[in-house]
């Protein structure tokens, strides 16, 4: 029988640090160094998530 040469891989190995996109700025950043539940990409960002995010609970009361 022959051997085939696809190795199975990991989807942790090949991609260790997915990038994921700052909801505030829009750049990509891997998703270990992301803040604010994944969200924010810095301090400044999640502060703006934050308030953009109280603003909308303040308006639905």
């Amino acid at each position: 029988m022959e051997s085939s040469h696809l190795k199975v891989v990991d989807i942790g190995d090949r991609l260790p640090n997915r990038l994921k996109r700052c909801r505030q700025c829009g750049i990509r950043v891997p998703r270990d160094e992301m803040i604010y539940g994944f969200k924010a990409c810095s301090d400044d960002c999640a502060d703006e998530i934050w308030i953009r995010e109280q603003a909308l609970l303040d308006s639905d009361k």
